[in-house]
């Protein structure tokens, strides 16, 4: 692995890596728009296989300063690959090696004979030297003129004390792909181009001859992993020349940037998810994992977050104070998710933010999300903040229960008929009365909704006004088809999660932020969210 390489920083999807590390040569073509991460994707190919593979990066964006601070082990290879390009260049003005213009080409019974040879003489353990039988051809057809070449006959030109070659009369950069594969052999090699759209102008041969060429030579007959960044984000002839197709794009989703990594193909290997999510955050490519969020539950122990210096109450979670600033005293806090949201992770945002307000010696108020009752919420936080703590912090509220009557003093029976009766705030304060505020009244917007229809929110309005009043905290909990405008319209914070191709996305509304990927990991019997900025 080069120097200064970091390969735990980001990740790409798992079956492009075994595509490249199956038997024999295979070739991709990265393809997208600008900005999409395509070189990105490219050296961070190069970090994941080098240490199986040799592996090299030609490109002409050989002074990319800001490539060199993401990739640190680039500079050293680009300048390698300058100078043994350049140093090519210059030995071939004084010592030709293609013949001139209006030569007669190699005959090609010599070339069918060389190439029979070179087959012949292969064995499994793979070629012995590299095969030049279609780059010869590409250039005697460049010299013949046959290859649409633009390209002025002098190839350097001496200017005072500067001696300025021009490039495009033969093809160095590949000439020396060439070559690194050959002093490679029989270990394999990994060959990033980028792009074959600049190669392609600046010789001026077309794309899907280039990559024949390589193709032929390097790919099928010597073995090489082959990496074509191009530029071309739609359908074209050189998609159908490539092993492998990759798309990245860069879309939109609520205003706010989505990126997503598509596999249009991957030869000969098994493919589960071809469309996938990710994120360019930290200078690397994170594929987001698609995860039902699902078993959690059990925790064991929760790390207390501490509160912000400005007095703004922890959410429990580091990442998402830092998107929405934590909950205010006397604050309205809605998040809203869609049915897609796998119930799992809104639990977990539940019971943490409740963790959090407990291990902090307030007292909790709560109706659980996703049809939670006493017993999901003593299963969640008995585990995470202890039992003594639950039966002096926490309170449930149910209609129906069915909890051990050691437990009963955590729960406050709700009539289910009258929600004047049943919601009231002074009611709720008094069962926390041995605890100090200011308060967190967390409620399922949803299970309101169900137990007491339309007729909750005119009480649900009256509770909201005496939890700002008493500068408490009130979270509420609500799927897209539940939220009340009304509360939305209102809210001090209003998060969202939306459930996009199989991962689950949060963003704020208030304040305004862009997407973030929700990365659940649970880890030594205690799970930790953390929130990837889409950049």
């Amino acid at each position: 692995m080069p120097e200064g390489l970091n390969a735990s920083a980001g990740h790409i999807p798992r079956e492009i890596l075994r595509f490249f590390e199956s038997k024999g040569g295979h070739s991709l073509i990265v393809k997208g728009e600008a900005g999409t991460g395509k070189t990105t994707l490219a050296l961070q190919l190069i970090e994941e296989l080098s240490g199986a593979e040799t592996t090299h990066y030609l490109s002409e964006r050989v002074g990319d300063a800001s490539l060199y601070n993401q990739f640190p082990w680039l500079a050293r290879k680009a300048r390698a690959t300058e100078l043994m390009v350049r140093g090519r260049a210059f030995l071939d003005v004084l010592y030709p090696r293609v013949a001139k213009r209006g030569a007669r080409k190699p005959k090609k019974l010599l070339d069918e004979a060389i190439s029979l040879l070179g087959t012949l003489n292969r064995d499994d353990e793979g070629p012995a030297s590299v095969n030049r039988t279609e780059l010869k051809k590409l250039e005697g057809q460049i010299v013949e003129g046959e290859a649409d070449m633009s390209a002025p006959e002098d190839f350097g030109e001496l200017k005072g004390d500067t001696l300025t070659f021009d490039l495009t009369s033969e093809l160095p950069e590949i000439e020396y792909a060439y070559e690194i594969v050959d002093r490679a052999l029989p270990r394999k090699s990994l060959i990033v181009m980028d792009s074959i759209d600049s190669l392609s102008e600046k010789y001026g041969v077309a794309q899907r001859r280039l990559v024949t060429t390589m193709q032929k030579d390097l790919v099928e007959l010597s073995g090489a992993n082959i990496v074509y960044v191009t530029e071309e984000a739609a359908q074209s002839q050189v998609d159908y020349l490539g092993d492998g197709v990759i798309t990245l794009e860069s879309s939109q989703h609520e205003d706010r940037r989505l990126r997503k990594l598509r596999v249009d193909k991957l030869r000969g290997c098994p493919v589960h998810d071809h469309t996938l999510t990710y994120t360019l955050a930290g200078g690397r490519m994170t594929i987001f994992e698609k995860s039902a969020h699902e078993g959690i539950g059990g925790q064991n122990g929760f790390e207390q977050i501490p509160d912000g210096a400005d007095g703004a109450m922890s959410t429990g979670c580091a990442d998402l104070d830092s998107l929405i600033g934590g909950f205010g005293r006397g604050t309205l806090n809605l998040i809203e998710f869609d049915e897609h949201v796998a119930p799992g992770l809104i639990n977990f945002l539940c019971y943490s933010i409740s963790a959090n307000f407990a291990l902090h010696g307030r007292g909790v108020c709560m109706m659980p999300p996703a049809q939670g009752t006493s017993e999901t919420a003593h299963a969640w936080l008995a585990g995470m903040i202890g039992q003594q703590r639950f039966e002096r912090n926490v309170r449930v509220l149910e209609t129906q229960v069915s909890v051990k009557k050691d437990r009963m003093a955590n729960v406050i029976l709700l009539d289910g008929s009258s929600p004047e009766m049943d919601i009231r705030w002074d009611n709720f304060e008094y069962n926390l009365s041995e605890v100090s505020g200011p308060l967190a009244c967390i409620l399922s917007l949803d299970a309101l909704n169900k137990i007491y229809s339309k007729e909750v929110m005119g009480p649900l309005s009256q509770l909201i006004y005496a939890v700002r009043k008493s500068g408490a905290v009130f979270i509420g909990f609500s799927t897209r088809e539940c939220v009340e405008r009304s509360v939305a319209a209102s809210a001090d914070t209003h998060l969202r999660i939306d459930h996009i191709g199989g991962q689950s996305f949060v963003y704020g509304e208030k304040p305004y932020t862009i997407l973030h990927g929700a990365v659940l990991d649970k880890q030594g019997g205690r799970a930790k969210l953390s929130l990837l900025p889409v950049l």
